[in-house]
């Protein structure tokens, strides 16, 4: 298993923060996003994160199937997620699934 660099890793609470005055609620709908939870999971197959519980992201699936939010702890301890973590409401990501979120953002009109 490939351990991350934590000091790589980006804050997309703070990113937000920049534009937004309730960044989670846009963490959450990017998390919502088909797209957004295979990169997830390519990351962790990619970056060979045993403890991946790729069983557990058919349930994600579904939620963002039907539009429901997706919380962050949530999704971080139910796959035992290596690419993202929550530390007091912050959220952080590596540098790729950070990319990922401020496209997202850019997508949305909201930080142009």
């Amino acid at each position: 298993m490939n351990i991350p660099d934590y000091d790589d890793f980006y804050s997309l609470t703070d990113y937000g923060k920049r534009f937004l005055i309730d960044p989670m609620s846009q963490i959450e709908s990017w998390l919502s996003q088909t797209s957004t939870l295979s990169i997830i999971e390519l990351w962790e197959r990619g970056n060979e994160n045993e403890n991946f519980r790729k069983e557990s992201m058919g349930y994600f699936l579904q939620k963002a199937a039907e539009g429901e939010p997706i919380d962050p702890n949530e999704l971080v301890d139910a796959l035992s997620l290596s690419c993202m973590t929550v530390e007091n409401g912050s959220v952080a990501a590596d540098r790729e699934i950070y990319y990922d979120f401020v496209e997202y953002l850019t997508e949305q009109g909201i930080n142009v």
